[in-house]
């Protein structure tokens, strides 16, 4: 009789596919074998950690595009250069005000004028009125004596308004930080004409501002793994870049609906990271994220290869005496090298590396 089995090769990405039992059917190997050079291993107990491995690269907790509110010509740039740190509410850029004060003393001169005419017809308004009650002035004639003081009224409001607005735009000349954090672009120039106002897409990006102390890197997860994580869980972010800094990421937040990346349905999972070293690690730069999913502590392991099927089973070849045994066994979770033995086994066992042959008759 002929019989075949097969070794339990993972990959991480497939280890919760592999646990939840589905598998193909296969013949059933012999119950024992004598045990004629065979390679063996010693069942013994490990701490395991099943993770996966993601690359992604570092984003800005928090980033700024300044821009102006108004349009005008730049001034004068305080912040000379990027990678300055500057703290908020510092001053950033000024934009020529020429424009903006001469209109403030038109508009003065005006409101003075405005005021002075309204006095002039209110008098005249209130006169006419008595005047009317007397019988010495004509209806009309004091019904027009009061819209002039009523126009000369809303003169001077309109005025009043303009001057405001144009208070508002002086303002908004001195342009402040509105976070602490460091410059990352600086494309303006002295002299450069600024588009400014509430419209994002035709306005001037002034600086990029960017919190440099929390960055943020962005993964996709397949579906199995990302079940196994939560929000607050804690993972191990490494750079290409900088060799020997590790910083610790925890997970913010996790897609409620899957998209599709590259042929693979998942889930984007959102890593807040402690920047401890602002000086070298940087926005842009790529990073590798090991995702813990599973841990046990002083596990009772095998390597991956001793493990086999045999009709949707998990087994190993035992050896008892000089002879190697089938023996049922309950796996746990699987790394790339160990698989974890939750039950059939004990500690000091020897296994067969591969199915042994079976002895001819």
């Amino acid at each position: 009789m002929s019989f075949f089995s097969i070794p339990l090769y993972l990959p991480l990405f497939a280890a919760a596919a592999l646990l939840s039992g589905g598998c193909s059917k296969l013949k059933s190997g012999p119950d024992s074998s004598k045990s004629e050079s065979v390679e063996t291993a010693v069942v013994d107990r490990q701490d395991m950690e099943l993770a996966i491995n993601r690359v992604g690269e570092l984003k800005p907790s928090v980033s700024v595009d300044v821009k102006a509110e108004i349009t005008a010509k730049v001034k004068t740039i305080h912040v000379k250069e990027a990678g300055l740190t500057i703290k908020k509410d510092d001053l950033l850029v000024e934009l020529d005000d020429t424009d903006l004060k001469a209109k403030k003393a038109t508009l003065l001169t005006e409101i003075n004028g405005s005021k002075l005419l309204l006095d002039k017809l209110s008098l005249q308004a209130a006169r006419a009125k008595k005047l009317l009650e007397r019988g010495l002035l004509s209806q009309e004639d004091a019904d027009n004596k009061r819209l002039e003081a009523e126009i000369a009224k809303n003169t001077l409001e309109r005025n009043n308004k303009q001057l405001q607005e144009n208070e508002a735009s002086l303002l908004k000349t001195r342009i402040m930080s509105p976070i602490s954090g460091t410059v990352i672009d600086l494309p303006i120039v002295t002299g450069q004409v600024v588009l400014g106002g509430s419209t994002s897409g035709s306005t001037t990006t002034l600086m990029t501002l960017a919190n440099m102390e929390q960055m943020i890197i962005s993964v996709h997860v397949n579906q199995i793994d990302v079940v196994r994580m939560a929000i607050g869980q804690i993972v191990q972010v490494t750079l290409d870049a900088v060799d020997g800094v590790v910083l610790k990421g925890k997970i913010s937040f996790i897609s409620p609906q899957a998209t599709l990346v590259n042929n693979m349905k998942g889930f984007t999972v959102k890593i807040l990271v402690d920047n401890t070293d602002p000086g070298r690690v940087r926005p842009g730069m790529s990073v590798n994220v090991k995702i813990p999913l599973a841990k046990v502590s002083n596990a009772l392991t095998v390597p991956v290869e001793a493990v086999f099927r045999d009709n949707g089973k998990r087994i190993v070849y035992r050896k008892e005496g000089e002879e190697f045994k089938k023996t049922f066994v309950v796996i746990g979770i699987i790394t790339s090298d160990r698989t974890e033995i939750k039950s059939g086994l004990s500690e000091g066992d020897v296994i067969a590396m591969s199915p042994p042959k079976e002895k001819k008759k």
